[in-house]
């Protein structure tokens, strides 16, 4: 299953492309370190292909690629998270600002954005479906439940009804009880510093 999502490929000069592309934090990092992509790939378990994605900005690193990837280098995964998207969004803002708006909220700092994905990331939604070993499109097609409600969920405009509810709890095979402890402790959480944020709970998409 890739671990990656596509983006539109950045409007660069070709000399300008390259420049930025050589000067990747990732690549550089991983050169430094000694790793081929596919060194890092079996040292991960990220796909090399999305490591090699990752370099020449064509997608939106997940949360959790940029922690295997940190720890197998060796690095704090949360800084090269950061470093990353920053890189990224530094040339989508100069060059692509329609790119930009599918990766930050308007305003949004890329730090802020980061920490906004991480926490979307621990929603109890998928750390449940973690424990699954299963993709959400195919997990809600045989819960029948619809993406809509659980987007809706997870971007917090509505709570699903307790018909929902019931059926992922028994999907999940968790209490309501439990559930709802999980959202409350989730919606609890103060992303107000995203760094300290990051930091503090990147590692948590491992468990």
């Amino acid at each position: 299953m890739k671990d990656y999502t596509l983006l539109e490929p950045v409007c660069l000069d070709s000399i300008t492309k390259t420049v930025r592309i050589a000067f990747h934090p990732l690549k550089q990092i991983r050169m430094a370190k000694g790793f081929t992509l596919s060194a890092l790939a079996k040292s991960s378990g990220v796909y090399r292909w999305t490591i090699h994605f990752i370099e020449i900005m064509r997608v939106k690193p997940k949360p959790k690629t940029m922690y295997k990837l940190g720890v197998a280098l060796g690095v704090n995964p949360a800084e090269l998270y950061v470093s990353v998207l920053e890189y990224g969004m530094e040339t989508i803002k100069s060059e692509h600002a329609k790119t930009l708006r599918i990766v930050a909220k308007p305003g949004e700092t890329p730090k802020q954005m980061i920490a906004r994905l991480v926490h979307r990331q621990l929603h109890p939604f998928f750390r449940n479906l973690n424990k699954q070993k299963i993709s959400a499109a195919k997990f809600l097609e045989e819960v029948n439940i619809s993406k809509a409600t659980i987007k809706n969920w997870i971007d917090g405009k509505c709570v699903p009804n307790t018909s929902t509810l019931s059926k992922l709890c028994e999907a999940f095979n968790v209490s309501m009880d439990d559930l709802l402890t999980e959202m409350k402790e989730w919606n609890a959480e103060d992303t107000s510093d995203p760094v300290l944020y990051i930091e503090q709970n990147i590692h948590r998409l491992e468990e």
